[in-house]
C-alpha cells in the first residue's frame, strides 16, 4: 500500500488579496487617488500595507488589492545621457617609521586631549588589530591631514576601561608623554622653535583652561583651547627620533613603546584637486606608468603635496577612489537631470568588478550576507540600494573595501551625529509626540518634499584600496554594465514616494497620540501597540538611511511581514518587495488607537528594550507611557540599564569621556518602584477570570502561527499580589537617627510573598517595630487599601494627597490597569479573589493608617493598651495582624 501523503498545514496567511504590480510612479498616483476617494485612513494604510481597493469599485466593500513594487519600466532608456567622473575623497597612511614631510611645510603638534579626535570606527584596512580598538589621540595635523597616535601598549588597560570611551587617550597619559619625552626632545630643537612649547603639560593646561569658576573656586571643567605647536619640516624627523628614543629610555613610558603613527584626510571630493575623468584603460604596465602626468596620478600628487609619497612605506598608503555616474534626459529640447539607482540583483557583478574577487564567491556573499558584504536598502524599497563589502582577504586589485550608495543621503548627512543622519526612535516619539512630531516628523516631510524639484541622485561607486593599485582600478564604466546595474526616476517620482511614506507615518502615530482612550491601554496589550510604535520608527529611520539590520532588528523586520510556509516553516517573506506592515488596525471614529494585529507583534521583551533609553522600562512603565503618563525612572537593577538602542544621542564632547560608569542608585525615595519577581509562580486563580478580547485581522483564520500571549487576566493578579511585598520592602523606612540606616535588615532579593506567612517574622526582619496587635477593622481598611475596588482606586486618584508609598508601587498601579477596561462583574471578582487569597495565607502587615503605607513612630502611653513598642531603640514601623490566625497564635505562643 502506497504511502498517504502528508497533511500540509495551510499556507500563512493564505487569503491575502491578489498582488498588483505597479511602479513607484503609480504608487504615488494611487495614493493620491485614494485619499481622493477613499479618504485619509485609507490611503494611511495604502501606505503602510500596501492594501488597496479596487479603484473602479466605490462600493462598501470593493475588491481588494496588494501593491507590488515594479522596476520593469525604469531600464535605462536609449539616448540618455550617462556622466562619469573621479575622484580621491578620502587618503589613510600607516607610519611605522619616519613621516615623509618634506622640509617646507609645518608639522602643527597639538598635545592635549580632545576626544573629538579620537578615533572609534574602522578604517576597514588590514592589521593583526583593527586600528579603531587601538587607544589613539589626536598628535598633529599637517595642511589639512588629521595625525593620529596610537598606543598598543593600551590595550586592555585597566585604566581604560573605567571609562565610558575605552579608546580614549586621557590626560593622565599625556602628561608624562609630554613632560618626559615630548618636551626633552623640543629642547634639541632650535631656539625659535622650541620656546613654543611650554615646560610643563601643566603649564599648558593652566593657559588653555577658561576662566570660569563655580561657587566653590574650582575650574569648570569645559572644553580647553587648542593651541598648535608648529615644528618645521625640516626638524621633524629629528624632533620624532628624539621622542621615541626618550619614550624607550623612561619606564613610566612603557605604555607608550611602539607609538604608531596614521595619517588621514577625509572629504575631498569636493576639492577642485581631487577630480579626474576615468581612465578609458590601466594607467600602468607592470608598476610602470605609461603616463606620468595622467590626470589621476596628478590629482594624487596635488592632494599628497606636503610629502614625499617615495618615502610612504610600501603597501601603507591608502586611498578612496571613487567613481559618480549621474545621468539627464532631453524633454522639449531641455536637458533634465534625473535619478539613478542600483539594482540588488545585481550587487555580485557590482563587487566582482570593483573588488576582483571570483564571481562565484560574491555570488555566495550577496545570497547570504557573508564575507562582509552586506546591503544597503534605499529606502525599504527592496529590489533597489546600494552596499559594503569588506574584502577579507583582497586580490590581485588590492582593494580592502568597496561600497556603492546614492547621493540622495547627503540631504540629511550629518557627521557630528551618532549615525550620520538625523533620526527618530520610539522612546522620543513616546517621551513627547509633540515636539518629535513638530522637530523631526514635519521638518522631514518638507526637506522629502522641497527636494523633489531640486535634487537629482547620482551613485557613487566607492573603494578603499593600496596606493599601488590606483593606475588599475576605477577605470571608465561601459555603458553597457550600467544598463544592467541602474534604474532610473525622475526626481519627483522617488523624493515624493519619501514624502507620502512620511506623511502616513506621521499621521498615523499622530492618531495614536491624539487618541483619548489610550489611556485606557492596558499591560495585556502592550504587544500590539507598542510593535507598531516600534515599527513605525524603524520604517522612517528607513527613509532617512539604511535600515537598521542584525539581532533584534531582524525580528523587527521579520514580526511586520506576512509569514509562509517554506520547506515545513514559518518564514518571513516580501512578496510586495517594498517593506509593508503586515497589518494595521486604525478604526475610523479614532476611539481605539491605531495597532497592528496581535497575531503579528515583537516579543514583549524586544517591545520593553527597544522603546527604552538608558532605563529599561518594564510592561507597567511602558503601558502607563502609553497611556500618556510620565515617570522619572530609577533603576533598581543594572540590568534594566541599556544603551542608545537607536543611536539618536550625540556623542558626548570630551569633558565626558572619562567618566566611570557606575551602578545604580538604591533607596527607598524611587518615584515608582518597579521590582519584579524574580522566578515564574502558578496561576492562582486559573479558570476564573475571564480573558480579555484581543485585536484580530482577516487572515488569522488561516495562520497556523500564533505568537505566545502575554500572560492571562487570572495570571497578572496573581502577580501583582506575589510582586506587592517586594515593592512594599522597597519602601522600608529608614531611622530618623544619625545613622539613618533602615529598619529592615533585608536585602532586595530576600523578600518574596512568603515574608508575610509568618506571625514572628518583624522580630526577625526590624531591629525596632511597634507591634499594633489583632484589629479586624486595621487590617481590613490595610487590605481594602493594597487591594481596592475601582471606585475606591478613583477616590485615591482624586485625593489632593495621593497614598504616601502606596501610590510609589508599580503593582498598586497595574492593578488599577487591570481594572479599567474589566467588566464591573470581572473587577468584583478579582477584589474578592485577591483579598480572600492574602487573608488567608498572610499573618502580618504595615498598617496602612494616616495615608501611608509605612507608619512609623514611637506611641505615648495610655494612648492603646493593646500597642507594644518592640525591640531596641524607639519606634519603628508600626505593625498589625491578620485577627484571623489569632486563635492559632494563641496556641502556639
Amino acid at each position: 500500500m502506497a504511502d498517504e501523503p502528508a497533511l500540509l498545514k495551510p499556507a500563512l496567511d493564505e487569503n491575502l488579496p491578489e498582488i498588483y504590480a505597479m511602479s513607484l510612479e503609480d504608487w504615488n498616483r494611487m495614493y493620491d487617488l485614494i485619499a481622493a476617494t477613499r479618504g485619509l485612513i485609507a490611503r494611511d494604510i495604502f501606505a503602510l500595507t500596501g492594501h488597496f481597493p479596487d479603484p473602479e469599485d466605490q462600493g462598501p466593500n470593493p475588491r481588494m488589492y496588494r501593491a507590488a513594487f515594479d522596476i520593469s519600466t525604469c531600464t535605462l532608456p536609449a539616448g540618455m545621457v550617462i556622466r562619469q567622473k573621479c575622484d580621491i575623497d578620502s587618503i589613510i597612511a600607516i607610519i611605522l617609521g619616519n613621516l615623509p614631510l618634506k622640509p617646507n611645510f609645518v608639522f602643527d603638534y597639538f598635545m592635549l586631549a580632545d576626544i573629538r579626535h579620537t578615533l572609534n570606527s574602522n578604517l576597514h584596512i588590514p592589521g593583526i588589530v583593527p586600528l579603531h580598538m587601538i587607544p589613539n589621540c589626536r598628535f598633529g595635523e599637517v595642511e589639512g591631514f588629521l595625525i593620529r597616535s596610537f598606543f598598543p601598549g593600551l590595550i586592555g588597560d585597566e585604566r581604560l576601561s573605567r571609562q565610558k570611551n575605552k579608546n580614549y587617550v586621557s590626560e593622565e597619559f599625556l602628561r608624562p608623554l609630554y613632560d618626559l619625552a615630548i618636551r626633552q626632545a623640543a629642547n634639541n630643537l632650535p631656539g625659535d622653535v622650541s620656546r613654543r612649547f611650554p615646560a610643563t603639560f601643566g603649564n599648558e593646561m593652566f593657559r588653555a583652561a577658561g576662566n570660569a569658576q563655580d561657587e566653590a573656586g574650582e575650574a569648570h571643567a569645559g572644553p580647553a583651547q587648542q593651541s598648535a605647536k608648529r615644528i618645521p619640516g625640516q626638524y621633524y624627523p629629528a624632533w620624532m627620533a628624539d621622542i621615541q628614543r626618550f619614550v624607550e629610555e623612561t619606564p613610566e613610558l612603557v605604555w607608550a613603546v611602539g607609538m604608531i603613527l596614521v595619517l588621514e584626510k577625509k572629504g575631498m571630493k569636493n576639492i577642485r584637486d581631487s577630480d579626474h575623468l576615468p581612465p578609458e584603460e590601466p594607467l600602468a604596465i607592470d608598476g610602470n606608468l605609461i603616463d606620468p602626468r595622467n590626470s589621476r596620478t596628478r590629482a594624487i600628487r596635488r592632494l599628497l603635496q606636503p610629502f614625499d609619497i617615495e618615502g610612504f612605506e610600501p603597501r601603507r598608503l591608502y586611498l578612496d577612489i571613487a567613481t559618480t555616474v549621474s545621468a539627464s534626459i532631453t524633454v522639449d529640447g531641455e536637458e533634465r537631470p534625473v535619478s539613478l539607482f542600483v539594482k540588488t540583483e545585481y550587487h555580485p557583478q557590482i563587487m566582482n568588478h570593483f573588488t576582483g574577487m571570483p564571481i562565484n564567491d560574491c555570488e555566495l556573499w550577496a545570497r547570504t550576507s557573508s564575507g562582509g558584504y552586506s546591503k544597503d536598502e534605499d529606502a525599504h524599497l527592496g529590489s533597489l540600494g546600494g552596499l559594503r563589502h569588506d574584502v577579507r582577504e583582497p586580490g590581485e586589485l588590492g582593494v580592502e573595501n568597496c561600497q556603492v550608495y546614492p547621493t540622495s543621503k547627503d540631504l540629511i548627512y550629518n557627521l557630528n551625529l551618532a549615525h550620520k543622519a538625523k533620526r527618530t526612535s520610539p522612546h522620543k516619539i513616546i517621551s513627547n509626540w509633540k515636539t518629535e512630531r513638530s522637530t523631526f516628523y514635519i521638518p522631514l516631510q518638507e526637506t522629502f518634499l522641497d527636494a523633489s524639484p531640486a535634487h537629482d541622485i547620482a551613485i557613487r561607486f566607492e573603494s578603499r584600496s593600496e596606493y599601488e593599485s590606483y593606475p588599475y582600478i576605477h577605470l571608465f564604466l561601459p555603458l553597457i554594465l550600467l544598463a544592467q546595474w541602474l534604474v532610473w526616476m525622475e526626481n519627483p517620482i522617488y523624493w515624493g514616494w519619501k514624502w507620502r511614506r512620511t506623511m502616513s507615518i506621521n499621521n498615523t502615530l499622530n492618531r495614536f497620540f491624539l487618541c483619548k482612550r489610550r489611556s485606557f491601554i492596558k499591560t495585556s496589550q502592550l504587544q500590539e501597540y507598542a510593535s507598531l510604535l516600534i515599527e513605525l520608527a524603524y520604517m522612517t529611520n528607513a527613509l532617512v538611511n539604511r535600515p537598521d539590520d542584525g539581532g533584534h532588528w531582524n525580528e523587527v523586520h521579520d514580526s511586520a511581514c506576512v509569514h509562509q510556509l517554506r520547506g515545513g516553516e514559518a518564514v518571513a517573506i516580501r512578496p510586495l518587495v517594498i517593506f509593508y506592515l503586515h497589518s494595521l488596525i486604525i478604526h475610523q471614529d479614532n476611539l481605539t488607537p491605531p495597532c497592528i494585529s496581535s497575531q503579528q507583534t515583537i516579543s514583549r521583551q524586544t517591545c520593553l528594550y527597544l522603546c527604552s533609553l538608558k532605563i529599561k522600562f518594564t510592561e507597567l512603565t511602558l503601558t502607563y507611557e502609553l497611556q500618556g503618563g510620565k515617570l522619572k525612572l530609577i533603576p533598581d537593577n543594572p540590568s534594566h540599564i541599556v544603551g542608545d538602542v537607536w543611536r539618536t544621542v550625540e556623542p558626548q564632547d570630551n569633558h565626558d569621556a572619562q567618566m566611570v560608569t557606575g551602578g545604580p542608585r538604591r533607596g527607598n525615595r524611587q518615584q515608582l518602584v518597579t521590582a519584579e519577581l524574580q522566578e515564574e509562580v502558578p496561576d492562582a486563580f486559573e479558570g476564573l477570570l475571564p480573558e480579555p478580547d484581543i485585536q484580530r485581522f482577516p487572515s488569522e483564520e488561516f495562520d497556523p502561527e500564533r505568537r505566545v500571549l502575554g500572560d492571562t487576566l487570572s495570571q497578572q493578579v496573581t502577580n501583582i499580589i506575589h510582586t506587592l511585598p517586594i515593592q512594599i520592602f522597597s519602601k522600608v523606612p529608614n531611622k530618623r537617627n544619625g545613622d539613618r540606616s533602615s529598619y529592615s535588615s533585608l536585602g532586595p532579593h530576600d523578600v518574596n510573598f512568603k515574608v508575610f506567612a509568618q506571625t514572628n517574622q518583624p522580630s526577625r526582619i526590624f531591629s525596632s517595630y511597634v507591634d499594633c496587635g489583632y484589629h479586624s477593622e486595621r487590617w481590613n481598611a490595610t487590605i481594602e487599601a493594597y487591594f481596592p475596588t475601582y471606585e475606591r482606586k478613583l477616590r485615591f486618584n482624586n485625593q489632593r494627597t495621593k497614598p504616601q508609598g502606596l501610590s510609589n508601587l508599580a503593582a498598586w498601579k497595574e492593578w488599577e490597569f487591570l481594572m479599567v477596561d474589566a467588566s464591573d462583574e470581572t473587577r468584583k471578582q478579582m477584589v474578592k479573589l485577591a483579598r480572600d487569597y492574602v487573608n488567608q495565607r498572610w499573618t502580618w502587615l504595615p498598617w496602612f493608617t494616616a495615608n501611608h503605607l509605612w507608619k512609623t513612630g514611637t506611641v505615648g502611653h495610655g494612648e492603646d493598651p493593646k500597642v507594644a513598642h518592640k525591640g531596641e531603640g524607639e519606634g519603628g514601623p508600626w505593625i498589625i495582624y491578620n485577627p484571623r490566625f489569632r486563635a492559632i497564635n494563641a496556641i502556639r505562643g
